[in-house]
């Protein structure tokens, strides 16, 4: 076992007078354990131990807080209590843990999210329909927590979560601004991934403009008409909108680079050539688009003008996609991803944007057509190709 786990390595460097280096940790517990994660000389081999098993216990507990979700809207008592708000903001903190240290699709807030969004979701309805102010904002910060993951945005959409969440921002007569500000941090995280930006947007297949009455409206008047004296709701439907006209931008070069491989395969007749060039102009104009809202949005810092997505969530809510130290995470044991080093402003939303809206086959077709045009286009093409 010593060979295995390289354990020589730390015999005599750390552990209580008697030499036992597992001693400190069964007496100070967690918070023992965190402050041996957080220390830059601690050996590899006993680091992977010691994160496993704490992440372990995270799992399971995150499986045991699904269950005794769901059984919440059934209770017929009031559900205010201290002990109901408490466990719901410990769910927060528990995803947390997950999506930075274990962000694969082994860990429960992936694999058992979907489950847990929907007990959220039903427990969320209940309190709205009881006025239970406190475990509603508790309960709507925990849905946005999950909404980190993938999986869990499909769910929630799938369950009728985006209307819910719409119907909040909606209310007027009792709804409290700070449910509403949890409102929109979920529905933030649920618009990071692909599937529910264009929930928001109201699209059936092969849309590219928003749809009337779809989310996008709420949350535009929103933007619109201000929230005086909460300007964090304010910044992050505007936010949303910024993205939003990112995935637009997206949509129509997708559209436009459909269209000329379509009449690229219909052969090279004088009226495919010229539909190819007029789809090609299209594709120009909106890769312009793209190349600059892709610029803006992945360099803007929390110290700017309108904040990123990631300071207008809740202190311990972790964005989606959250960033991760390595294949672990843990902080001294293994080194960045080499990629997310060179090319830190590939945040997660815009890589989901990307894949969804199919942008590197987009600049695949791009590039094979560059050779076929005159020189003055070729560069044109190129600075936003580039």
């Amino acid at each position: 076992a010593e060979t295995r786990l390289d354990l020589p390595d730390f015999e005599g460097s750390l552990g209580d007078a008697s030499g036992d280096p597992f001693g400190p940790l069964l007496d100070g517990g967690a918070d023992a354990v965190n402050t041996l994660l957080a220390d830059p000389d601690m050996p590899t081999s006993l680091a992977r131990c010691v994160a496993l098993g704490a992440l372990a216990e995270h799992n399971q507990r995150l499986v045991e807080h699904a269950d005794w979700v769901a059984h919440l809207p059934e209770q017929p008592d009031v559900l205010e209590a201290d002990a109901v708000v408490v466990r719901l903001e410990a769910i927060v903190r528990d995803i947390a843990t997950l999506a930075q240290k274990m962000p694969d699709t082994s860990a429960a807030h992936v694999s058992y999210g979907p489950v847990l969004a929907r007990a959220l979701l039903k427990l969320s309805s209940r309190c709205m329909e009881r006025l239970e102010f406190r475990p509603l904002h508790a309960t709507l910060c925990a849905l946005a927590a999950s909404l980190c993951a993938a999986p869990t945005a499909a769910e929630v959409l799938k369950r009728g979560g985006l209307t819910h969440l719409l119907a909040m921002l909606r209310e007027s007569e009792w709804s409290q601004m700070n449910s509403k500000i949890a409102a929109m941090e979920a529905l933030l995280q649920l618009c990071s991934h692909a599937v529910g930006m264009e929930a928001l947007l109201g699209w059936e297949a092969g849309a590219t403009l928003p749809t009337q009455g779809s989310g996008y409206e709420v949350v535009l008047s929103i933007a619109i008409d201000g929230s005086p004296g909460h300007r964090r709701l304010e910044q992050a439907a505007v936010c949303l909108l910024r993205r939003a006209g990112f995935y637009l931008a997206l949509s129509k070069l997708d559209a436009a680079c459909t269209k000329i491989s379509v009449n690229e395969e219909a052969g090279t007749s004088p009226s495919a050539e010229s539909m190819c060039s007029g789809a090609f102009q299209d594709a120009l104009e909106a890769l312009g688009d793209v190349a600059v809202q892709f610029e803006d949005l992945s360099t803007r810092s929390e110290g700017s003008a309108q904040p990123d997505a990631g300071s207008l969530l809740s202190k311990d809510c972790p964005h989606a996609f959250a960033d991760t130290e390595g294949p672990l995470g843990l902080t001294g044991v293994s080194g960045q991803d080499p990629f997310a080093v060179a090319c830190p402003q590939m945040h997660g939303f815009l890589v989901s944007f990307a894949l969804g809206r199919r942008l590197l086959q987009s600049l695949c077709v791009l590039v094979r057509r560059l050779p076929r045009l005159a020189l003055a286009h070729r560069l044109t093409a190129f600075q936003p190709l580039r």
